[in-house]
């Protein structure tokens, strides 16, 4: 099997908790360069050719696919460079601070035939793909996606409860209306979040987004055909049906290795992501397209809930270290 040669551009929080353990893993991958404007951020990765920008990068390297891991103030000059020299790029979400230019991205790799994914993880994690599956003969008619997170150095809905509003679409579709409602002194911090939104099936949804919290939590609660599907993010998921309760629980003996990488689905969109890159098979999840329509949903949302979208807002992640644990986000 031939080695993909796959560049790193960011290298980050999110890239040494996440991306790097996840292409450790594989044999089917090497890592050949990295690009950060951090000197320090290189100098960790010094046995790998690092560059200073990813132009220095493409000039002084042959690559077969990147993952842009840097703030999302940076994702459209990144991931324009890329595409632009037809290079498959996973970039991780949002794909651009604003919708118009998530747009742009979009056409951009349609235009190039160029495989463009963006990293909503969490429709690869085991317990979402297992609930998933639960609901094939037993339809969901109402559903409860709770995320809170006990941290203040991040935009609490635009960068957190996206992960649940990606994940209703990931279950029922494309949303026909919104409803939504917030509490927040300062609009670009806003404490929590409260939406409901109808779906084209005629699911209605409650999303919960809160970060004046104590705890971590990411709950989703699946009800309809006689049956109750429950995820208890990022490792438990039961199904009820007829007074019986079946819970499964992903640990060793289940998952062969249940650490984050794994239960978070990183190690999953990965293999979804290079399966593209190297036999031309279609993205079906999480590409540009589809990330594009999450954005637009999530702008819908804060613009009900009277705040400003993410076309107005500031990047909280500048830097190279990062504000807050970024592998639980």
């Amino acid at each position: 099997m031939t080695v993909l040669r796959v560049a790193l551009v960011g290298v980050g929080g999110i890239a040494r908790i996440a991306h790097l353990p996840t292409l450790a893993e594989r044999r089917d991958v090497e890592v050949v360069a990295v690009a950060d404007p951090s000197e320090a951020a290189r100098a960790r990765h010094s046995a790998i050719p690092g560059f200073a920008d990813v132009h220095e990068l493409l000039a002084g390297t042959e690559v077969d696919a990147a993952l842009v891991l840097a703030p999302e103030q940076h994702h459209v000059e990144l991931v324009t460079a890329l595409v632009e020299r037809r290079v498959p790029v996973l970039c991780e979400k949002p794909l651009a601070p604003s919708l118009r230019e998530a747009r742009l991205l979009r056409d951009l790799a349609a235009e190039r035939g160029t495989p463009l994914m963006v990293g909503f993880n969490r429709r690869f994690a085991p317990v979402y793909v297992r609930a998933k599956a639960a609901l094939v003969d037993h339809p969901a008619s109402v559903g409860v996606f709770e995320k809170t997170r006990p941290e203040r150095g991040y935009r609490g809905s635009a960068e957190n409860l996206v992960h649940m509003v990606d994940l209703a679409r990931f279950f029922f579709g494309e949303c026909v209306g919104v409803s939504a409602r917030a509490v927040f002194d300062d609009p670009y911090w806003e404490d929590s979040l409260t939406a409901l939104l109808e779906f084209e099936g005629g699911q209605l949804v409650t999303v919960i987004g809160n970060r004046s919290t104590g705890v971590w939590t990411e709950r989703v609660s699946l009800h309809g055909g006689g049956q109750s599907v429950t995820v208890q993010a990022p490792d438990e998921v039961s199904v009820a049906t007829g007074g019986e309760e079946r819970v499964h629980r992903q640990t060793r003996a289940t998952s062969g290795f249940a650490a984050p990488i794994h239960t978070l689905g990183f190690a999953a969109q990965a293999d979804h992501f290079f399966a593209a890159v190297r036999s031309g098979v279609e993205i079906t999840q999480n590409d540009a397209s589809s990330a594009v329509r999450t954005q637009e949903l999530m702008d819908r949302i804060l613009s009900c809930a009277g705040l400003p979208t993410a076309d107005g807002r500031a990047s909280t992640t500048a830097g190279d270290e990062p504000v807050a644990t970024p592998i639980i986000t």
